[in-house]
């Protein structure tokens, strides 16, 4: 998804490699992953055979973007590198994982984080507000595990506010 100015999906990983591998300018951007992560390959994995490196990253966005990496691990020393190069390609804020989530918890998650970017089209919000919320939509169904979610970089990146995801 992106979300803000334009919304959109890939429902495969080639059509999101390819948009991801332009060098062309794209605006701010909210950019949501959900996928597993292959600490062997340092790559955000999508089924055999399927997997996006950070060096894939080519597309250059608009500062501030942020990123949701809704994958196992991906705010870990080995997820560092795909952190870093979303860092310089225009992201200034990442939610990343610290350690492994299963499918259902990152679902919930995700339904977690959208609930909180629904509001007036226009309006903008924090990241660090959307994520502090997120994590406390979690709290009743994980009392502990909600912890492991991160926010990583500028907690003040705006986020365009969106009707309905």
């Amino acid at each position: 998804w992106r979300l803000g100015i334009a919304t959109g999906a890939y429902s495969s990983i080639a059509a999101f490699a390819d948009w991801v591998l332009k060098s062309e300018p794209s605006p701010r951007t909210g950019l949501v992953i959900m996928s597993h992560y292959s600490d062997q390959e340092e790559a955000l994995s999508f089924g055999a055979g399927s997997v996006v490196t950070p060096a894939a990253f080519s597309r250059q966005f608009k500062w501030p973007s942020f990123a949701l990496l809704n994958a196992c691990g991906t705010g870990d020393a080995q997820g560092s590198s795909i952190i870093a190069q979303l860092n310089r390609k225009g992201f200034s804020s990442v939610v990343a994982t610290s350690m492994e989530v299963d499918a259902e918890m990152a679902a919930d998650f995700l339904r977690c984080f959208a609930s909180k970017v629904e509001g007036p089209k226009g309006e903008t919000a924090p990241i660090g507000i959307i994520f502090r919320e997120s994590v406390a939509c979690m709290k009743t169904h994980y009392p502990v595990l909600r912890h492991s979610y991160m926010l990583l970089g500028d907690p003040s990146t705006p986020v365009c506010r969106a009707a309905s995801l």
